[in-house]
């Protein structure tokens, strides 16, 4: 999610969260931080396991509020204590006392006033978090691909008072008191710099063979794998081929470009012909802290990855998804889940596979390659759509018209 701003009557707030959430901060306000609240280990070796599910490229942990749990996607570009939370029956059952409204500003400049509560206590597996901040959005401002199977965000109360690993083979999140961590694996250490978010410098190539250096952000709440802004350094340009992108945020329509670039290096680890999105000053400015961009979980998902704040260094552990290629969806279609239970289709890439076959946006797609579109999840329903060659049936609903669609899938990108 990109940034979550957020002001009440005694302090501001401003939150970093990954590609297709909040960004654009406003112009500079007093600010106040919240106190830090009470973070207890329960387990007397000073760590502890916590399972999560990997949803759309986001890792969902869960979260027990006042005896509710919640699945909430772990984000280092959260950097205060507190949880966001998007607004449900789930949440008006919580008992919240809010004590004031504060607005999160979206990226295309869009807001949305938001309720916000204090002295909230959360449990993990194995872990007491006490006195954080909750900020909850209207329901009506989240129906996006970002948010499905998910309800809400955590990160600093984590990230900044635990040593974060996170184990993509095992699918699970270990936390450990910092004076009881020891390293004893065979991954390479990197230093970053932690100024509220984490900071790797890497070396990239867009076009050409220079290559250049970049200071990203490593965030763990932008599904992509990487975001960068065009123009903030030298050699940060466009590639010569991009694809159009749009998905919705804070209730609004965002734009961004999609490309390739040549080489992305960081330590010993490079990667080539790296599927990245872009944001050019069409797009509004980026955040001010995020000069360059930001690198996300379709990198960061390659490794099992430690996050050690108060040593100011990540730990990289190269996973079995380490050579997996970059792929961008080969049919052409962006959907969202719709409330029918299929899927609805919200944009049509111009002399995509979809667009040739006659699909257009505001067709609904109840089933694909004859399964039930309901039953599909999202993600299988990606992984489908990512197969070069693939033959592709839809059964689609135009209105009271049904529609049987047929095409072969391609690269676009």
């Amino acid at each position: 999610m990109r940034l979550l701003a957020a002001t009440a009557a005694l302090f501001a707030l401003f939150v970093l969260a990954g590609s297709l959430g909040f960004a654009q901060e406003p112009q500079p306000v007093p600010m106040r931080i919240p106190p830090s609240g009470g973070y207890r280990m329960l387990t007397q070796d000073g760590k502890t396991a916590v399972p999560f599910e990997f949803i759309s490229n986001h890792v969902v942990i869960p979260v027990e509020v006042n005896g509710h749990t919640f699945k909430l996607i772990l984000d280092t570009g959260m950097p205060v204590d507190g949880a966001l939370l998007l607004g449900s029956e789930a949440v008006d059952g919580l008992g919240l006392e809010f004590i004031g409204k504060a607005p999160v500003m979206g990226p295309g400049g869009g807001r949305v006033d938001s309720d916000l509560a204090m002295g909230v206590s959360f449990e993990l597996p194995g872990v007491e978090l006490t006195n954080q901040m909750i900020l909850v959005m209207p329901p009506e401002s989240t129906r996006s691909r970002h948010f499905e199977g998910k309800d809400g965000v955590i990160g600093r109360s984590l990230f900044s008072h635990f040593v974060v690993r996170i184990d993509y083979d095992s699918m699970k999140v270990t936390l450990t008191e910092p004076e009881r961590f020891e390293y004893t694996g065979s991954g390479r250490e990197l230093p970053v710099r932690i100024d509220r978010y984490p900071f790797l410098v890497c070396e990239a190539s867009i076009v050409g063979d220079a290559s250049f250096p970049l200071e990203l952000v490593l965030d763990t709440g932008n599904g992509a794998a990487s975001t960068l802004n065009i123009g903030a350094e030298e050699g940060l340009v466009l590639p010569e081929k991009v694809i159009e992108y749009h998905t919705r945020s804070v209730g609004q329509e965002i734009i961004r470009l999609t490309g390739r670039i040549k080489r992305l290096q960081f330590g010993p680890y490079v990667f080539t012909n790296l599927l990245s999105s872009f944001r050019t000053s069409d797009h509004g400015p980026a955040p001010p802290w995020e000069r360059a961009g930001a690198l996300g979980q379709e990198v960061l998902r390659r490794f099992n990855v430690v996050f050690d704040y108060a040593h100011s260094r990540i730990i990289l552990e190269p996973n079995g998804h380490f050579d997996e290629p970059f792929e961008f969806n080969m049919a052409g279609i962006q959907f969202i889940r719709a409330s029918q239970g299929g899927f609805q289709v919200t944009r049509v890439i111009p002399g995509s596979p979809a667009s040739d076959a006659g699909l257009r946006a505001g067709d609904y797609i109840s089933q694909i390659n004859g399964q039930t579109a309901g039953q599909l999840g999202v993600d299988d329903a990606e992984r489908l759509l990512r197969r070069e060659g693939t033959e592709v049936t839809l059964d689609v609903l135009r209105g009271d018209e049904s529609i049987h669609v047929r095409f072969t899938l391609r690269r676009l990108i």
